[in-house]
């Protein structure tokens, strides 16, 4: 190969530096009517189907020394499925703030962030959307059935998100929950979440994301190979939005986001403002969560371990 010809990555770098996204508007007549059509775009581009959840079919449950939790299968009305488990301290109030939790390598690492806000008092849906965690299909790489999703015509951008937006409105009319959180961990949830806010904004009142990139152009520049994110190498998403553009999609949802030097998918602790070297300060109630840790984790493993022998996507 001649030096100074392109690869595959260098020309893709070449076109994104090309890119020249339409101006959000200052004024807030012209905002509105931009927010407007820029959502009805972004359905097209990621072929967003609103879904309904079908059946939230209880598949386990138990509880605690103070705790509760209830596994389920959600089944929606597109034929797919996914699965979550629930948990709720005994003393928790019913109608307390809801909070879902996505991490990019599945619900069974979400054990630390399910027991931080249990002790909170949070109720807290462990959610695995459609090719993640145990709602993967039944592949050695579940990335073969979303770039199948991908060449069907569908996008599965747009079917996780589909799903998502529907979990929300299920949890809130079941149980009464009127600030659904969403919490992420790794790019893949982030982008997901945040597409979720940007279409139905309402659905959700704080997006809170871990272990977050700054931009889509991350992809490019690491390069992400396809097959580690499969729904980002969204065709066109990049070319008419990056996440500051869908942050805005997604007002008046309040969003926060956190980088790691870790690779993404990890959860780190990090020091307080006034921390001295060699010394970690925890927030108050640490001991109570770092105990509650050991209990949940345990929970939470038997139950997805329990859950990759019987939650299957219908029709994989």
């Amino acid at each position: 190969m001649l030096s100074d010809n392109l690869t595959i990555i260098d020309l893709a770098r070449k076109l994104a530096a090309r890119i020249k996204r339409e101006a959000i508007p200052t004024d807030a007549a012209q905002r509105t009517e931009w927010t407007r059509s820029q959502r009805q775009k972004l359905k097209s581009i990621v072929r967003y189907e609103p879904t309904s959840t079908v059946n939230a079919l209880r598949v386990g449950n138990g509880s605690g020394l103070d705790f509760q939790y209830i596994s389920y299968r959600f089944d929606f009305s597109n034929g797919l499925s996914s699965t979550g488990a629930w948990f709720k301290e005994n003393a928790t109030p019913w109608d307390q703030p809801g909070v879902i939790l996505l991490n990019d390598k599945g619900s069974k690492f979400a054990g630390r962030t399910v027991s931080e806000h249990i002790d909170r008092g949070d109720q807290v849906l462990a959610l695995d959307l459609l090719f993640n965690g145990t709602s993967a299909p039944g592949s050695n790489d579940p990335a073969d059935w979303a770039m199948l999703a991908d060449g069907s015509g569908s996008r599965p951008l747009g079917l996780e998100v589909a799903q998502l937006i529907s979990v929300a409105r299920w949890l809130r009319s079941t149980s009464g929950i009127s600030k659904i959180q969403v919490e992420t961990d790794g790019m893949r949830s982030q982008v997901i979440a945040l597409i979720a806010a940007a279409i139905e904004p309402q659905e959700f009142s704080t997006l809170v994301s871990r272990n977050a990139v700054r931009s889509l152009a991350y992809l490019l520049d690491t390069p992400v190979p396809i097959r580690s994110a499969p729904e980002l190498f969204c065709l066109d998403l990049y070319k008419d939005y990056d996440l500051n553009s869908l942050e805005v999609l997604a007002s008046p949802v309040r969003i926060t986001a956190t980088e790691s030097t870790e690779p993404l998918g990890t959860w780190k602790l990090k020091r307080t403002r006034n921390s001295t070297p060699g010394q970690t300060n925890h927030a108050p109630g640490w001991e109570k969560v770092r105990c509650s840790v050991k209990r949940f984790r345990f929970w939470l493993l038997s139950l997805v371990q329990l859950a990759g022998h019987h939650f299957r996507i219908k029709g994989a």
